[in-house]
């Protein structure tokens, strides 16, 4: 059964879209936001803890599990709400997922490590191709941008919910990725970095920068080995988002044929 709401400034809209747009709010509740019906429908099969549902009138829903709460209301107030420049009319609450670095969860493997990455599309991508490549997790540090902002969770196209997630500060990132013998290797655009094509893929913690700032000077002391993307001299530099998938593939190129 679900409920009719008229009005913006009803308490549960209101909720929703302080979520929208506050990340300490979306900590603060242990909530976060998937805009579209795409998204929902990919919560729905990932397993994902769904709170509510809100939706314009007309909107086709997939089968909600029990329990979600479930709020019609008028395509007007679904696009105040979204952040989203063309919403789908349908948004709904999930339980934000554990991420904080426990270092005896961080399994020996192969991890992409987002340091101060501030563009939500980029780290939205990059959550994408980490789950598409089987990285092992994606880890955040402080100072990025918030993996569950809506425009990172939509850039990620449901990844957001598959893929393991840790945010941490670098130092206890570092300390972690040391006890459980991860090497550290950071991608750096500068001449004296390994060519990627003559680095052979392994187990390792894959950094990639700001992309204003590139890999921070802590991340840069703690790193085994420096990284660079073979390109054109005419071309200053690669997006972060690229540059990662490219590197991804590249340490998962011998395993991305039998996935399962």
């Amino acid at each position: 059964m679900s409920e009719r709401i008229t009005s913006r400034a009803n308490s549960a809209v209101r909720h929703i879209e302080k979520l929208c747009r506050d990340r300490k709010y979306r900590l603060d509740c242990g909530s976060f936001v998937c805009d579209g019906v795409l998204l929902l429908a990919d919560a729905i099969k990932d397993g994902a803890e769904i709170e509510t549902v809100i939706f314009a009138e007309g909107a086709s829903l997939p089968d909600l599990p029990e329990g979600v709460r479930r709020i019609e209301t008028s395509g007007r107030i679904i696009d105040a709400v979204s952040e989203v420049k063309t919403p789908q009319g349908v948004l709904c609450v999930c339980k934000r997922p554990e991420t904080s670095l426990d270092p005896r969860k961080l399994e020996y493997g192969r991890h992409i490590i987002l340091d101060g990455i501030k563009d939500p599309g980029n780290m939205g991508t990059i959550i994408r191709s980490a789950d598409a490549l089987g990285m092992d997790s994606v880890i955040v540090t402080e100072g990025s941008t918030d993996p569950f902002s809506p425009k990172a969770v939509r850039a990620a196209m449901g990844s957001a919910v598959r893929e393991r997630i840790f945010e941490s500060g670098a130092e206890v990132i570092i300390n972690a990725l040391q006890s459980a013998q991860i090497p550290i290797y950071a991608a750096a655009n500068m001449d004296s970095a390994a060519n990627l094509q003559d680095v052979s893929p392994c187990d390792a913690a894959i950094v990639i920068g700001s992309e204003a700032g590139g890999v921070s000077e802590v991340m840069m002391r703690a790193s085994r080995t420096f990284l660079r993307i073979p390109i054109r001299d005419r071309t200053e530099s690669l997006n972060a988002a690229i540059a990662a998938s490219i590197i991804m593939w590249h340490f998962r190129r011998e395993t991305t044929s039998s996935f399962e």
